[in-house]
């Protein structure tokens, strides 16, 4: 999941402008059916930040994703780092 995240995270120019940097913490569930619901910010930095990462996350591929150890029916934190490079 980390992995598909950080390959597809777009870090937003304005926040490159305004030299925002950290990382953003999400918090979702993964439904029974496997859908993902009730993504929020856990842990902001900024709003164009916070948005990147909710935009991230709602695009994300959750049945593709799910290895054998992580379950439905779940919560989950993630981390998404944003370093300007």
């Amino acid at each position: 999941m980390q992995n598909w995240i950080s390959a597809n995270v777009s870090y937003p120019a304005a926040a490159v402008t305004n030299k925002e940097e950290g990382t953003v913490y999400v918090c979702f569930t993964v439904s029974e059916d496997g859908t993902l619901e009730n993504a929020e910010i856990a842990q902001g930095v900024s709003q164009n930040l916070n948005d990147a990462a909710l935009n991230v996350v709602a695009k994300m591929p959750v049945n593709e994703l799910l290895a054998g150890s992580e379950k439905y029916g779940t919560n989950y934190i993630v981390p998404i780092k944003f370093v300007i490079k």
